[in-house]
């Protein structure tokens, strides 16, 4: 479990996706939807162009059940609170984070 803190964010992100969803006060949609785009647009840079690796520094201990967990209960969320281009954009990001992690 020495890998809890390496997952703050992702913690923190979820429960923002949560209280969003439940309360959808402006800032928190904007700060959910604003976050939703950029790790997207991140996925999708490292996903098609080859050239661009996240530096090894950046490697964890962090097992692939938790990211899949979390991006799919964040995925799942999201459409169950009818926020449909956030869900799909973060179905998006489980893919390309499974697609990247697959063999090649």
């Amino acid at each position: 479990m020495k890998w809890i803190k390496d997952v703050i964010v992702d913690l923190m992100t979820t429960a923002a996706i949560v209280f969003a969803g439940f309360l959808e006060t402006k800032w928190l949609v904007a700060l959910v939807v604003g976050y939703t785009a950029l790790v997207l647009l991140l996925r999708l840079s490292l996903s098609f162009n080859k050239s661009m690796k996240l530096p090894k520094k950046l490697s964890t201990q962090v097992p692939d059940w938790f990211y899949h967990a979390i991006y799919g209960f964040n995925s799942a969320f999201l459409l169950y609170q009818q926020w449909w281009i956030t869900g799909f954009a973060w179905a998006g990001i489980w893919f390309l984070a499974w697609r990247s992690k697959s063999p090649q």
